[in-house]
């Protein structure tokens, strides 16, 4: 039993090097017996998920422009050490252009060694990391760099950088005041709303209490999304339920608005004298329509904009929800200009809020995903950065680990893509806080 127990550890520990070689071993029997020269696209992928294993294994078989694409955020310590050290310049290079993807700060340090680089493919490759990510802080860097630059097309990239840059937060000429902003990661009970809202309140009360002025709760979370397996979702009278799911009626549980969660959440908005999210499935009377709605309620109580989820998610809400009728919703505060958007609006909208010179988003989330999916440590940050506005996301979670994904994960980003705060675990209900940056001289609606 000792021998096993100990056999078991060794397993364990060295998991990623014994998964990677399995890997490889079916990719060159798959070549064999193919009679191909190319490698199995899919064990391509499989490596490029398995760390610094995964990643000396694409190298050594051929395949480390495989690294540019990588998705994993899982992956970042080993694409550092590739970039930071490898002896090929190319790999530096790929490395550094998956690193790309991702926000952490590790990944500028090494992109600014990279501009140092005698290789003028690894000093384009930091360029435009440095592009994608940095932020004025970096332009003495690239300053000096373009300046002692000799390859004609990396001086271009750092001249293109340097325009691009956005501002730091708090830096002279700009804003300097902030606002804490707060995102709640929650457990909803699908069909509970009675069990939900105090659990929702104590935890608003817990974020004003620490200093939040904005609060941010997930995506219908006080009538419940999905079961927690997500294999049950609501159903309107006869609309088809999408397969694998099934459908229980909304009836019972669905709000009109002004209704029981406005009343009470505006209530305590006002109490504690907060801007504050209230997500639920909302019954309209007058058309009998069905809407997964947000409603943002001030500090004096009222509710301020009523926004319908203009996108709904077509594989769980196809049979329940219908389109958000009452396009985007923003309100100049204090705090800078706010708008409210839902889980898969995120995939459509963000250009309207750019658009509309958004300052921040309050972003009511309920996510499913594939598997080690770099939405929330790439996608996400991107949008932010590519439309300027500051993302409070708060997503649902789970009691324990299920066999899906998409649950946790909820953070806040700033303009840049840098994420100011993350939760610390995926499993469970946690309340994250940031200090946002408020535009020197905000429109007042409120």
């Amino acid at each position: 039993m000792a021998r096993l127990a100990v056999l078991a550890c060794v397993l364990f520990i060295f998991r990623f090097h014994v998964i990677t070689w399995l890997v490889a071993g079916h990719n060159l029997a798959w070549k064999t017996f193919t009679g191909s020269a190319k490698n199995s696209r899919s064990d391509v992928g499989r490596l490029a998920r398995l760390r610094g294993p995964g990643a000396r294994m694409l190298i050594r078989i051929g395949e480390a422009s495989a690294l540019s694409s990588v998705r994993d955020a899982g992956m970042i310590p080993a694409l550092l050490d590739v970039a930071r050290s490898h002896p090929d310049p190319k790999v530096r290079a790929y490395a550094l252009q998956g690193l790309r993807r991702f926000w952490d700060d590790r990944i500028l340090a090494v992109a600014a060694e990279g501009l140092a680089d005698p290789d003028p493919a690894v000093r384009g490759s930091a360029t435009d990391t440095i592009a994608e990510l940095g932020d004025q802080r970096h332009l003495p860097l690239l300053r000096e760099s373009e300046q002692s630059e000799t390859d004609p097309e990396v001086k271009a990239k750092l001249n293109r950088a340097i325009g691009l840059l956005p501002p730091v937060a708090g830096a002279p000429g700009h804003p300097r005041k902030t606002v804490r902003v707060a995102a709640v990661q929650f457990i909803s009970e699908m069909g509970r709303p009675d069990r939900n809202r105090p659990r929702l309140e104590k935890y608003v009360r817990q974020a004003a209490k620490n200093g939040a002025k904005i609060v941010v709760l997930p995506e219908t979370a006080i009538t419940g999304y999905m079961s927690q397996d997500i294999r049950t979702t609501w159903q309107v009278g006869s609309r088809k339920v999408s397969d694998g799911l099934r459908g229980i009626s909304p009836k019972d549980v669905a709000e009109a608005v002004p209704g029981a969660s406005t009343r009470a959440f505006s209530k305590l908005a006002k109490e504690l004298g907060i801007y504050l999210t209230i997500p639920f499935l909302e019954h309209e009377p007058e058309s009998g329509k069905f809407f997964n709605t947000v409603v943002l309620a001030g500090p004096d109580g009222k509710l301020l904009r009523h926004y319908r989820k203009r996108n709904p998610w077509p594989y769980p809400e196809c049979s329940w929800a219908s389109p958000g009728d009452r396009g985007i919703q923003t309100i100049d505060t204090p705090y800078g200009r706010l708008a409210l958007l839902i889980c898969y609006d995120i995939n459509y909208e963000p250009p309207v809020l750019k658009r509309e010179k958004v300052d921040t988003l309050l972003y009511c989330i309920a996510w499913v995903d594939q598997p080690k999916s770099s939405w929330f440590h790439a996608e996400l940050p991107r949008i932010a950065r590519r439309n300027n506005i500051n993302i409070i996301g708060a997503n649902w979670t789970v009691p324990k680990k299920p066999d899906w994904y998409g649950y946790g994960q909820s953070l806040i980003l700033d303009r840049t893509g840098r994420a100011l705060a993350r939760v610390t675990k995926d499993v469970g209900e946690e309340i994250i806080y940031a200090d946002l940056p408020i535009p020197e001289s905000p429109a007042r609606d409120q």
